[in-house]
């Protein structure tokens, strides 16, 4: 597991980077954190069911993306890719909004995680680690993926219904 929180840092340190060489228009004045986009995300009115299973649907997508793969060969490979993908975006993620809002946008990130990802970040180690451990833990924990799945439908619960209102609390800042 090591090398896989090693593949997670730098591909975090990679995205950091990306943003921080390039300065990429994307995130910036027109783009995802430009100031019209943080306008129409304050004014938006958010349904919670709808959004729901859009998270879950999402989620569920890629939890079985990576449990399917995971019985195959390409099951370790899966897994480095689905790492280095969510290190990346959250590292450019974090950079743009640290760049363009300093502090504010430091403020916006943290609130963007809460509470959602303290249900979702575990969920997802314990996915990672049925997938790389498949014959130790299926044969001893095959209950282990309820709890995955349970976790992920938790976090998009709170993702749908309880983070809209903390965003729209922060975006009183901006």
């Amino acid at each position: 597991m090591r090398k896989y929180r090693l593949l997670f840092i730098g591909s975090l340190l990679l995205g950091i980077m990306g943003i921080v060489l390039t300065g990429s228009r994307f995130w910036f004045e027109d783009g995802l954190l430009g100031s019209e986009t943080l306008e129409r995300l304050r004014s938006m009115d958010i349904h919670g069911s709808h959004f729901f299973m859009y998270l879950l649907v999402r989620h569920l997508a890629v939890t079985g993306v990576l449990l399917l793969l995971s019985n195959t060969m390409y099951g370790r490979f899966a897994v480095k890719c689905f790492i280095l993908w969510q290190g990346v975006l959250f590292g450019m993620y974090a950079a743009a909004a640290c760049m363009q809002y300093q502090l504010r946008g430091a403020l916006f990130v943290s609130g963007s995680l809460f509470p959602h990802q303290f249900v979702l970040i575990p969920s997802y180690v314990l996915l990672i680690y049925w997938c790389l451990n498949e014959q130790y833990i299926r044969r001893r924990k095959p209950w282990l993926v309820l709890w995955i799945f349970t976790g992920i439908a938790l976090g998009c619960l709170l993702e749908s219904y309880v983070n809209p209102i903390l965003i729209k609390d922060i975006l009183q800042f901006f």
